[in-house]
């Protein structure tokens, strides 16, 4: 029979808790779970961390580049999922308008 949705009692919680407290993992699980969480730690540094978005003020005539979508929205006055949708516009229908009648808005994706 699935828990889903139980909530455990608090002293439920303490009884398991004093139950596990003082056992510790043996030597090879404890290589393991170094092993794991070193891998981790390399495919987080490796990942990037936001995709480069470059932006065009049309009444400045000022380019610039910003690190994520969401500043980039920030930077514009709108949301991530707004600067998303036009993208989208623009690769899947050639729409060439610029975003907000000002800003030019290129995303970076690699």
């Amino acid at each position: 029979m699935a828990l889903t949705g139980h909530k455990t009692s608090a002293i439920t919680k303490s009884k398991q808790r004093a139950a596990r407290l003082g056992i510790r993992h043996d030597d090879a699980t404890r290589a393991k779970l170094k092993e794991h969480l070193t891998k981790l730690n390399q495919n987080m540094l490796a990942k990037k961390k936001g995709i480069k978005v470059t932006v065009l003020d049309l009444e400045t005539k000022i380019t610039t580049e910003y690190d994520s979508i969401r500043k980039a929205a920030i930077a514009v006055g709108s949301y991530a999922n707004a600067l998303i949708k036009h993208e989208n516009l623009q690769l899947n229908k050639g729409y060439i308008k610029p975003f907000k009648n000002r800003y030019v808005v290129k995303v970076n994706r690699i």
